[in-house]
């Protein structure tokens, strides 16, 4: 069997030291010194002896290894043969090494270590490495794949019994008839109410909101919400959630029921949490894209405007070096003035630009409002469905999100006049406060 083994990982796990040489001097004959030290490299190296029908060669280690005790290769068959002097030399190469066998209580060891690790993680590869990586640390011997492979089974088994059953035994009767149901496909439907939640929009959009915030209250109304998994490992969770999402729900129903519910829960669980994710993240894009809107729009109506701007600043510059001349009087200031510019063009340029001094093209917020009838399809249903928590509970961004849930689910469109503006920008309240001092 070939292995990719470079020569720095060669040079890094299979080095043999001073303790090795002074064992292998003392192994007659130049097939035996080779076979012992080819041994003990390999040991190092895989943490496991190499298989003797036939006798297993690594052929970058059995180079390197001849290189490090000055042999030939080739000896390495006269060796080969000998079964017995194999076994003898394992039977004391674990001695140098001090190595274990996985037998009694480093079984118990391993099979304890397994079950942790079953806890938090699903798949069995990612066991058989966690295992490897643990008998290496113990300087147990790794045994043969089959054993291995049957004690993360046996492990991975009784852990997601127990983890099933510790979900499953606190769940009601309702919940659980609940959770039947979405496997369901009615009459009227293509689909069962399962897929429709598997269903996520990719492009952020209102509908795409909207369709997000339903999905939402449909997992809160399931109840699977108030399910206290917070001592169960977010992998483990992670897991049942993919395997839940790659199975129809045909599969699911013939699932044995432990499992099937604890699956449906962990999965509800992360489709929550991922759903709040993707609104928010969905939310975030539409703002910023509305405004890049606002911003190329005040280009494009500052590209228009582009002459006026340019008559404008060429008055200003006019004006200035009139207002900074030094050799005219302060008296006469006002006649130089409106010798460059008659008071009736100065008030027309000045009534152009006002509109980006302070005007509606002086800051995005006035374009965004315009905007406000798509806003306003999505941010109830986003508002409603997102709770926003503070260090500070008064904070006065948390106090304006909990008075405009209020308005929405009371369908009110007016704001007290006592409603926090703590959390409003000084440049933007001018936007926010319209008649006679009311709110918008």
């Amino acid at each position: 069997m070939p292995y990719p083994y470079s020569r720095r990982e060669l040079t890094r796990d299979a080095a043999l030291t001073p303790a090795d040489f002074q064992q292998i001097k003392r192994r007659r004959g130049e097939a035996n010194r080779l076979g012992f030290a080819y041994q003990i490299g390999f040991v190092r190296l895989l943490n496991r002896f190499p298989a003797q029908q036939p006798f297993e060669l690594i052929d970058e280690l059995l180079s390197f290894t001849a290189i490090q005790i000055d042999g030939e290769p080739d000896r390495i068959n006269d060796y080969a043969h000998r079964q017995h002097t194999v076994s003898d030399h394992q039977s004391l190469i674990r001695t140098h090494l001090g190595l274990a066998l996985l037998e009694g209580s480093a079984e118990k060891q391993l099979q304890t270590f397994l079950f942790d690790e079953a806890c938090r993680l699903e798949q069995s590869s990612a066991l058989l490495s966690r295992a490897q990586q643990f008998l290496r640390a113990q300087g147990i011997l790794q045994p043969a794949d089959s054993t291995l492979i049957r004690l993360v089974g046996e492990q991975r088994k009784v852990a997601r019994e127990q983890i099933a059953e510790r979900i499953t035994s606190g769940l009601g009767s309702e919940l659980i008839n609940t959770l039947d149901a979405l496997l369901v496909v009615e009459v009227s439907a293509t689909t069962s109410a399962l897929q429709k939640i598997k269903a996520n929009p990719k492009k952020p959009s209102a509908d795409a909101i909207l369709a997000l915030t339903n999905k939402l209250a449909t997992i809160e109304a399931t109840g699977a919400t108030e399910v206290d998994l917070s001592w169960l490992n977010n992998n483990y969770q992670r897991s049942l959630f993919h395997y839940v999402r790659h199975c129809s729900a045909d599969r699911l129903r013939n699932t044995v029921a432990p499992r099937r519910y604890a699956s449906l829960i962990c999965f509800l669980w992360q489709s929550y949490q991922d759903g709040i994710d993707q609104c928010i993240d969905m939310v975030d894009k539409l703002l910023t894209r509305t405004q890049s809107q606002v911003k190329f729009s005040q280009l494009q109506a500052l590209q228009k405007q582009r002459q006026s701007i340019k008559a404008s600043l060429s008055t200003f510059c006019k004006l200035g070096e009139i207002a900074l001349d030094t050799a005219i009087e302060p008296i006469n200031v006002r006649e130089h003035l409106f010798k460059v510019i008659s008071q009736e063009d100065l008030a027309t340029q000045i009534e152009a630009i006002t509109d980006w001094t302070t005007g509606k093209h002086s800051d995005v917020l006035p374009g965004v409002i315009q905007r406000y009838s798509f806003l306003r399809r999505f941010t109830p249903a986003f508002i409603n469905s997102i709770r926003v928590t503070a260090d500070d509970p008064e904070h006065s961004c948390v106090e304006a999100l909990t008075l405009l849930r209020e308005l929405n689910e009371g369908n009110k469109r007016t704001v007290p006049d006592d409603a926090t503006l703590a959390f409003v920008p000084k440049s933007a309240r001018k936007w926010v406060i319209v008649d006679q001092g009311k709110i918008s």
